[in-house]
């Protein structure tokens, strides 16, 4: 259609070729440190990405509301809205590529003000919580304890404030209380930690877990003791999971409760045994189900070796490191691998390998069965797994993308135009779990 933003051709092959020498110049430069295999695997892994996301992003972003979409279904079709998670992911991920860096500051000032006002138009004055409209109040848990964490994120890195107290801000100055009943009382939570099986089903309540770590904050420092007391009681020492089986089931809800302990700065009993679990299960050649089974492993080895960090471990975390090194080229070859499962045609990636997931923490996002890229699963398959992979090599950020990158996505931005709806509200928009 007339109003996508596209770059040229000729622009296209500049860009393209600028990239691709400061990329090569950038793994040259680390094989001393990592190895001459590793170097050239680190080569082949970052040819995945081009400037075709950059075009993806610009045409998600809603000119009038401020937001990005998850997806160009959800664009096209009625019923469906820009989401914070989306924005804000889509921002960070830009940032980490080194199109926005200066973070959300670094965009035009218009569009700041756009985001900023989206994000704060979502705000309940009753709870302090924050909502869409097109998915309204009755939401998962996670969701709400999400979109709590995104927005303030967004509003306060663009230098506004809440329009009203949060119920992180309520319960800090002692005012009522909007937080969920069973973190009103020790004896509550005690309760509602007591009714979760982490043995077998830590993905799921890590995440659940995560999402409201910053209400467990807020309700004192009591409920955070109770947590980790908790957690730890449960962590297998043979592993350094919560899970028996050494499987992406396990990994994935190693990742979620190996954030919780990175948010509170807490260092991980038996990392060691945990980072090896998360290794193997990133160097297995299992099929994946979803992006997150290539990506939680390599977050939760680099979550580890800071935790090995702050807990003064230095000669396990040297060690640690040293076998990860001799693993390095294999490791990002198999990482590769798995993220090809996942990318699409136009250069983005989906929640699956068969497409994008319909539904984000269970609210609809993106049309059923849709063989489509998605915000979610392109930060995570593009900025977020070479972070991690970097963060755990020890190695800094390659040249994602360049000045000259930078320069195109802001023009597209500019250039963008609200995109008219066309295909219609589908009968059923399903609120799911995923």
């Amino acid at each position: 259609m007339e109003n996508y933003v596209k770059l040229d051709v000729i622009k296209r092959a500049e860009l393209r070729a600028a990239r691709r020498r400061a990329r090569e110049k950038y793994c040259d430069d680390l094989k001393p440190q990592i190895g001459n295999d590793a170097g050239e695997e680190m080569k082949l892994l970052l040819r995945l990405y081009d400037e075709r996301i950059l075009e993806w992003y610009a045409n998600l972003f809603d000119p009038e509301i401020g937001g990005f979409y998850y997806s160009n279904s959800g664009r096209d079709t009625e019923g469906y809205l820009p989401d914070i998670e989306s924005t804000v992911q889509a921002l960070n991920s830009l940032e980490t590529a080194g199109i926005l860096k200066g973070g959300a500051r670094t965009l035009p000032e218009w569009v700041q003000k756009k985001v900023l006002a989206f994000a704060q138009s979502l705000q309940d004055p009753e709870d302090g919580y924050f909502y869409h409209p097109q998915w309204g109040k009755k939401v998962a848990v996670s969701r709400r304890g999400r979109d709590l964490s995104w927005a303030t994120q967004i509003i306060r890195s663009l230098g506004g404030t809440p329009k009203y107290p949060t119920p992180v801000d309520r319960a800090v100055k002692k005012e009522e209380s909007t937080l969920p009943d069973y973190l009103k009382s020790t004896e509550a939570f005690k309760e509602y930690l007591g009714g979760m099986d982490l043995a077998t089903n830590s993905y799921f309540i890590g995440n659940l877990l995560n999402s409201q770590q910053m209400q467990i904050k807020a309700a004192g420092e009591e409920f955070v003791e109770m947590l980790f007391t908790w957690l730890e009681e449960h962590q297998r020492p043979d592993n350094g999971a919560w899970q028996e089986a050494v499987n992406y089931h396990g990994a994935n809800g190693l990742m979620k409760i190996s954030l919780i302990y990175s948010y509170f700065a807490r260092p991980m009993k038996y990392a060691t045994e945990a980072m090896e679990y998360a290794v193997n299960v990133a160097m297995c050649d299992r099929y994946i189900h979803f992006c997150c089974q290539f990506y939680n492993p390599l977050v939760t080895v680099s979550n580890l070796l800071h935790s090995l960090e702050v807990a003064g471990a230095k000669e396990e975390r040297e060690k640690a490191y040293a076998k990860l090194l001799e693993l390095a080229p294999g490791l990002i070859r198999r990482t590769k691998e798995k993220i090809m499962t996942c990318r699409r045609e136009d250069g983005t990636f989906s929640y699956t390998p068969h497409g994008t997931s319909y539904t984000s923490q269970g609210a609809p996002v993106a049309l059923y069965e849709e063989l489509e890229g998605d915000v979610n699963a392109t930060a995570m398959s593009s900025t977020g797994t070479v972070r991690a992979l970097c963060r755990a090599l020890c190695i800094p950020m390659p040249p994602f993308f360049t000045e000259e990158d930078r320069e195109a996505f802001l023009e597209l931005l500019c250039r963008v135009e609200q995109k008219p709806k066309i295909n219609p509200k589908p009968k059923d928009m399903f609120f799911g779990n995923r």
